[in-house]
């Protein structure tokens, strides 16, 4: 059951690089990621077990040199993220496995100020998978948020808003691309409720994951 959810969650991946692709086309002036971009990838950032679960498969599949440093990256973040842990105010913990799936162990108890507290306190750290070259090594199978990030929103009634200055050309067509990405975090959502399904933890849907959680 979970390799067929994970094939599903594949698909939602790659129909939201497509999105991605379409609000590139339609607002260039607005959507300006290139290859060796790598600011988005600064910082820690959450993803969910979903993707969790795609990066501890597809990071077996490495070369044994690269799975080697990825993984090395991985262990001094997570030192630093325990090292900070204490001072974080969280319930059960924020790194302590709960609940453990076939390969990845998460977190249940995470607030929006813990987890603001501990980005903070980390700092300017980057992701594991960067390369040398500020390339991912696992870019194929990068998680959603990954994906979606520097995208420009549509909302009701300000129209486009964006990081540049003005308004976007094509701004009906940006509102019915927002709809789509709408949907698509919403058909994440009811695939993170069937993943807590098929691991028996109710708290899976809404855990934070981290990608050097995923790693270890």
């Amino acid at each position: 059951m979970l390799d067929k959810l994970i094939d599903d969650y594949l698909r939602l991946l790659a129909r939201a690089t497509g999105a991605f692709a379409s609000f590139k086309d339609a607002a260039p002036e607005a959507v300006t990621c290139k290859p060796g971009c790598c600011e988005c990838c600064v910082g820690l950032f959450e993803i969910t077990p979903l993707d969790a679960e795609i990066v501890a498969l597809a990071s077996a599949q490495l070369p044994t040199a690269e799975l080697a440093r990825v993984r090395r990256e991985a262990a001094s973040q997570l030192e630093h993220l325990h090292a900070i842990e204490s001072r974080v105010p969280v319930g059960r913990g924020v790194l302590g496995p709960a609940k453990k799936s076939p390969r990845v162990d998460f977190p249940v108890s995470f607030t929006e100020r813990a987890l603001s507290s501990l980005v903070s306190q980390v700092g300017n750290v980057r992701c594991p998978l960067l390369d040398d070259a500020d390339r991912c090594a696992l870019y194929p199978f990068r998680p959603l948020v990954c994906r979606l990030q520097g995208l420009p929103r549509v909302s009701r009634p300000c129209g486009v808003m964006s990081q540049e200055p003005g308004r976007p050309k094509g701004t009906k067509n940006l509102a019915r691309l927002t709809r789509e990405v709408d949907g698509i975090f919403g058909m994440e959502a009811r695939m993170l409720s069937r993943y807590a399904k098929i691991v028996r933890a109710r708290d899976a849907a809404h855990a934070v994951c981290f990608v050097a959680t995923a790693l270890a």
